[in-house]
This record gives structure tokens, C-alpha cells and sequence, in this order.
């Protein structure tokens, strides 16, 4: 056992070792910070608030400039970082709305779709991250054609291709297929997103949609029935955004 040490003198019956000892030291430097009162920083604080202003004036200025010059994805690059530094002003949020809106309604492409062809021809490019909405108007008549026997259809062994499964019978579907050394689409993918056998996906339209492609590349279209279908009627179709005409 350790011999009683200089502190047993002023607290009787307690062994002091050396690791009681420091957490004494900590437990009173730590007082001692607690008591210390911070210096104001109202100065400070004053040259930071104008230093934020000056910033978010800078900004908008900027803003403003994109805007002019027609590149609204750089406005609102320049909305999202004011609106960063002021949370709650509501004013940049409803302009980044605008941008946002007037970004998706220019560069209209209207046409009518070929309904009889299966997949269209190539109908737009589009870009990485994009926003890109499309819009179809119009009906038309599905004509389902095969040779039966009295035992009537039999699963898939009536249907010839062409047709998406996963999506909905009649529904307008779009696929992204790359933009280089394209033959055409496949029956496969997601928004330009890529399976694990590297395909891309088809994915739902329907009357309106709004996306953001995964990958660039060339938008098809076609409305999801199997290649022994007929289809008949018009389909009027409207893509606008960030969306390139084929030459």
C-alpha cells in the first residue's frame, strides 16, 4: 500500500495516488476555463453581416448577368448559393422556381409520332442531369393480331416482341440509348440507366412526364405493344428543355 501522501493532511482518510492527483488538475483547470467570460464579438460579428451582404449582392448581380446572357443554368447556380447563405428568403426561391420553369418550357420540339414503326427514329439528344419533359396529346386504336387455336392464347408464345413488360400495355415509353455507334434501341432500361448487361431500359411517359437523364444519349419513343399489334390514331407529342434536335 502507498504511504500516505502531503494531500492526507487535508483530507483525512482519502489515498491520493498519482492518477487521483491529475483528474484533481483536470477537474480544476476546467473550473478554471468555465469562469473565464469570452470577449464580445459584436465588431466581429457586424464585419461579418456586411461581408455577407456585399456576397449575396455580388451574387445576384451575377445571377442577373446568366440570366441576360441566356444561361439560366448558371443563374441558378448563382440563387441556389444566395439561397444558402439567406434560408428564408422567399424572394430567390420563387425566382429558381421561374428559371427552373422557363428553362423546361424553351426549346420546344412538337411533332406527330409515327405510331405504326414501333420504336421512332431518333427524336431528340439530351444531356446528363438535364430536365427534360415531354408531352403527348392525341388517342389511337390497338389492333392485336395472331393465329390461335381453340385453346386460345398462351402466355408470352403470342406475343412477338417489342413489348415492355414491367411498363403498362398501350402506355407511350422513351429510351435512352448512347449517343455513339447507335443502331437503334433495345427493349431494355431506365431513364438512360444501364443494367448490369449494360443495356438501357425503356421507361414510362405516358400523357406528361418530367426527367432528368442518368446518361447522355438519343431519345426514342414508341407506344409499349407488342410488334403483332397495329396501332392507329395520332399522337402529338412536345418535348421541350434541355433537349438538342437531330440534324
Amino acid at each position: 500500500m502507498l504511504e500516505p501522501t502531503y494531500f492526507s493532511r487535508y483530507v483525512p482518510g482519502i489515498l491520493f495516488t498519482p492518477s487521483i492527483c491529475g483528474l484533481i488538475l483536470i477537474l480544476a483547470a476546467t473550473v478554471s476555463l468555465a469562469q473565464v467570460k469570452p470577449a464580445s464579438t459584436k465588431a466581429i460579428d457586424t464585419r461579418a453581416d456586411r461581408l455577407k451582404e456585399q456576397f449575396v449582392r455580388d451574387a445576384a448581380r451575377l445571377a442577373q448577368e446568366y440570366e441576360n446572357a441566356g444561361n439560366l443554368p448558371k443563374a441558378q447556380e448563382m440563387l441556389s448559393v444566395i439561397l444558402k447563405m439567406t434560408p428564408g428568403h422567399a424572394g430567390v426561391r420563387d425566382k429558381i422556381r421561374e428559371l427552373e420553369e422557363l428553362q423546361v418550357t424553351s426549346n420546344e420540339l412538337t411533332f406527330d409520332l409515327d405510331l405504326k414503326t414501333g420504336w421512332s427514329r431518333p427524336v431528340a439528344r439530351v444531356s446528363k442531369g438535364g430536365q427534360v419533359r415531354i408531352v403527348a396529346e392525341g388517342n389511337y386504336r390497338i389492333n392485336f393480331t395472331a393465329v390461335l387455336d381453340a385453346d386460345g392464347l398462351k402466355g408470352q408464345d403470342a406475343v412477338q416482341g417489342g413489348y415492355a413488360e414491367e411498363l403498362r400495355y398501350g402506355q407511350l415509353i422513351g429510351l435512352i440509348a448512347p449517343a455513339t455507334g447507335n443502331t437503334g434501341p433495345q427493349t431494355r432500361g431506365n431513364r438512360g440507366r444501364k443494367s448490369q448487361d449494360e443495356t438501357p431500359k425503356p421507361f414510362a411517359i405516358g400523357m406528361k412526364d418530367e426527367f432528368s437523364p442518368k446518361e447522355s444519349g438519343v431519345l426514342f419513343l414508341r407506344v409499349n405493344v407488342p410488334n403483332n399489334c397495329t396501332v392507329t390514331g395520332r399522337l402529338k407529342v412536345t418535348i421541350s428543355g434541355e433537349v438538342t434536335p437531330m440534324s
